[in-house]
């Protein structure tokens, strides 16, 4: 599970459920989350212990959160460059100026770091690996994107119960659908090509044929599917995800993952 902030009431039981199930998680520590030292049980000062460490890659094991709700895991501290401390610390102070607040020097202090953490151990999720994994979080959250800005899941013109029920299961269907052709369109353009398909422009162009798939379906599904494969391969070309030269993709970070796990 790749999570970004949540409530900590919530997001404590929501850990503690995945610990006990021997699930994984990884999140970013919701500052101001109560720490203790899982060795000493000595309550962690997390604006002193990092102030006053001196590399760049901090791991600590600890306990989070309080009596009623807590869960043992790694914190990772990875320091960022000043350039980016900065710039969170300007927009941290046009935050808190909005709501007539200044931030505490101990806030200040702590966009020096990013700050993550985690119940998997070093042997199965290593230091150097979390930043990337963690960025690939993403990708869960354009799935939802796509369910609701292009399939329109969460919303209907019927009041009327069953055609209600068949609007959710074939809005449900079809992305089942989509990602599977989307897996093997991407494996093989990024195999064969080094680009990515995107979700997006897939979900789109696949749309705008649904009229005439739905037309070739009432004569037979035999031949909507041979007219579809006829169109597969335009449709990933039309389909190319657009490169920022700045930022890797979704691929090229998992290769960096892997690479970072060989021996």
């Amino acid at each position: 599970m790749l999570t970004d902030l949540v409530p900590i009431s919530m997001g404590m039981s929501v850990f503690q459920e995945l610990t006990a199930k021997g699930a994984y998680f990884l999140s970013k520590l919701l500052i101001g989350t109560t720490l203790r030292n899982a060795g000493t049980s000595e309550k962690i000062y997390l604006g002193a212990t990092l102030r006053s460490f001196v590399g760049n890659i901090l791991e600590i094991h600890v306990i989070m959160g309080n009596d009623k709700h807590h869960v043992p895991c790694r914190l990772i501290g990875l320091r960022v460059t000043k350039q980016v401390a900065n710039a969170r610390r300007r927009k941290l102070r046009k935050e808190a100026e909005k709501k007539g607040r200044t931030p505490s020097k101990n806030h200040l202090a702590l966009c020096d770091w990013t700050l993550f953490v985690t119940n998997a151990s070093s042997e199965i999720l290593p230091v150097n690996i979390v930043l990337s994994l963690y960025r690939l979080r993403w990708q869960i959250e354009l799935i939802f994107k796509q369910l609701k800005g292009v399939l329109r899941v969460h919303s209907s013109n019927t009041t009327k119960e069953y055609r209600l029920k068949c609007e959710i299961y074939g809005k449900l269907i079809m992305p089942v659908l989509i990602h599977g052709i989307h897996s093997s369109l991407n494996a093989n353009m990024w195999t064969t090509r080094k680009m990515e398909v995107s979700f997006d422009k897939l979900y789109k162009r696949i749309q705008e044929r649904a009229f005439s798939l739905l037309q070739n379906m009432l004569l037979t599904v035999v031949t909507a599917v041979k007219q579809f494969l006829r169109e597969i391969n335009c449709l990933a070309i039309a389909c190319i995800k657009t490169r920022q030269p700045s930022r890797k993709t979704t691929l090229e970070l998992l290769e960096d993952t892997h690479a970072l796990l060989l021996p």
